[in-house]
């Protein structure tokens, strides 16, 4: 139970026992059950990134979308019960991304006004996602305790190279779009999600508008039964992550510059950058760089 008081004129929020019938409920391990479900998420550790589904990432059921008497309770039950009923319309979808960050941060971060006038631009009738692509989103982002049971493990020097499915990077997108990835502790620049997109606040909004282009055509291809990167095509295409250090001895060593991919980069003229078009968007097998700067990052301008 949370309960506001008063403190030499100012608020504060204290944490009470919740009661039953009357009577104080007594504390319970918020992780048991959890943990008895997936044991091997307890194997994580400075080697993975916490996921959403992992049992150590506890805290407050701020509205009551469990109706569990501990004072603090595993995300990943909320997330559940958060997500269980359907969406119907746009200020439902904004609802619950709200719900989500008020869960797992104690605030929503954002105003969401880009994503709410980007998404209303993409699906000008937006039956569709909801009647069809949300299920399928909703339905892989639940996938991620069993395609991660031991975490997101992290590329170091002694772990440079990691292989994931389309499956798996598509669940991963997904909770980058729900904003349910906790930040990493080394991370003390950008964000591991899109939160730092969905603002008015941004400033650069046509890169950023491109990006959630490019973002809502992947959800759309997720959904086709016909397109779909998931689907058996997609089987034998591992998406590869790998850590390299490039210096002087790299760039001479002949051998290690054939293990670079080359690849063929078109430029997109600005004027037509918005247009909705799978050519433009790197489709069906490439990729779009909407804009880049020298330095390395994940910002607000979609670098």
């Amino acid at each position: 139970m949370i309960v506001a008081e008063e403190d030499d004129g100012e608020k504060r929020k204290t944490i009470q026992p919740r009661q039953r019938n009357g009577h104080l409920t007594s504390p319970t391990n918020p992780r048991k059950k959890f943990q008895a479900e997936y044991p091997s998420l307890q194997m994580m550790g400075h080697s993975s990134i916490e996921l959403p589904c992992s049992p150590s990432l506890i805290c407050i059921d701020r509205f009551d979308l469990v109706g569990s008497d501990d004072d603090e309770i595993p995300f990943w039950d909320i997330l559940q019960a958060a997500i269980h009923p359907p969406l119907t319309n746009l200020k439902s979808l904004i609802d619950l991304l709200e719900i989500l960050a008020v869960a797992l941060r104690g605030t929503a971060g954002t105003d969401f006004e880009l994503l709410r006038q980007t998404f209303e631009k993409y699906w000008v009738h937006p039956g569709p996602f909801f009647q069809s692509i949300w299920p399928t989103l909703r339905s892989l982002a639940l996938e991620l305790p069993s395609l991660f049971p031991g975490g997101l493990q992290v590329l170091n020097p002694s772990n440079d190279e990691i292989v994931l499915s389309r499956r798996h990077v598509a669940c991963l997108v997904i909770h980058q779009f729900l904003c349910t990835l906790a930040t990493p502790p080394w991370m003390t620049d950008g964000s591991p999600d899109f939160h730092i997109w969905y603002s008015s606040r941004t400033p650069h909004p046509g890169a950023v508008e491109a990006y959630l282009f490019a973002l809502f055509r992947y959800f759309e291809l997720l959904a086709s039964t016909t397109e779909s990167p998931l689907d058996s095509r997609g089987l034998n295409w591992p998406v590869t992550f790998t850590l390299r250090t490039v210096n002087s001895d790299y760039l001479t060593d002949e051998l290690a510059m054939q293990s670079l991919t080359a690849f063929e980069v078109d430029l997109v003229p600005e004027q037509i950058i918005h247009k909705n078009e799978d050519e433009l968007l790197g489709l069906p097998l490439g990729a779009a760089v909407i804009s880049a700067n020298k330095d390395v990052g994940f910002g607000r301008t979609a670098s």
